[in-house]
C-alpha cells in the first residue's frame, strides 16, 4: 500500500506556474529542479500544460499507488559463514 511504499499523493506538492516562470518551453513528463526555501533541491514533474499554466508535481510518480511485484527465483545458495554471523546477505560469494 502507498504508506509502505512511496507514500500517499500529497496535493500540497502540486503547484501551478506560468510558462514564463519556467524560462523554457515545457513538455509533459520533463522533470525540473527547484530550490526550496531551506536550500534543498526538489524535483518536480511537468504533469499538465494548459495555455500559459504549467502544473508541476513534486510527488513521486508512484505516490498513492499500491505496488504489486511478480518475481521469479533464479537460483538459491547456502549463506556464507560471514553472512550468517552478520545476519546479512552480501550477494554472490567471492
Amino acid at each position: 500500500p502507498p504508506d509502505e511504499a512511496y507514500g500517499v499523493h500529497e496535493p500540497d506538492k502540486v503547484v501551478e506556474v506560468t510558462r514564463q516562470q519556467l524560462g523554457f518551453e515545457p513538455e509533459i513528463g520533463t522533470v525540473v529542479a527547484a530550490r526550496l526555501p531551506d536550500g534543498r533541491e526538489q524535483h518536480l514533474l511537468i504533469a499538465e500544460i494548459e495555455d500559459d499554466r504549467v502544473t508541476l508535481d513534486g510527488n513521486h510518480p508512484l505516490a498513492g499507488q499500491t505496488l504489486h511485484f511478480e518475481v521469479s527465483v533464479a537460483s538459491l545458495r547456502e549463506a556464507t559463514a560471514a553472512e550468517l554471523e552478520a545476519e546479512q546477505v552480501d550477494g554472490p560469494p567471492a
